[in-house]
């Protein structure tokens, strides 16, 4: 049986986990939302297009946040390289993120601003993450 010592130290270390876990939850809540403001400003279809909170659109956030860079990548290459880094349903996800690329030919004035906070937001996404 535990000492009242050890019942004490146990509670205390729980509840700074808990604490430290729920900062977490919400850092990664607020970040997905800022991803999401922030891609509404230049590039709303592809925001339509996924949940982010999930792991593969983060993934082709990583290295396409322009319509035209998911247009130039082309349905081929789009599909290997997010298969290569592991996502599920590459296939439809590529689909999905050319679709989102073919609805906007306009380049709105954020749009490199805006591609470069994205590239930040999810790499911090990533890392709360891991």
């Amino acid at each position: 049986m535990l000492g009242p010592k050890k019942v004490d130290i146990v509670s205390v270390d729980l509840r700074l986990l808990t604490a430290r876990r729920t900062d977490l939850i919400c850092d990664r809540v607020r970040a997905i939302n800022r991803l999401r403001a922030t891609l509404l400003e230049y590039f709303p279809a592809l925001e339509r297009a996924f949940d982010y909170s999930k792991k593969a659109p983060l993934i082709l956030l990583g290295g396409y946040q322009t319509p035209e860079a998911i247009r130039r990548a082309g349905f081929t290459r789009l599909t290997g390289w997010l298969k290569k880094r592991g996502c599920r349903n590459s296939t439809a996800m590529a689909e999905k993120a050319l679709q989102a690329a073919n609805a906007q030919h306009t380049v709105l004035p954020t749009q490199s601003t805006g591609s470069a906070l994205v590239v930040r937001l999810t790499g911090q996404i990533n890392a709360i993450d891991a």
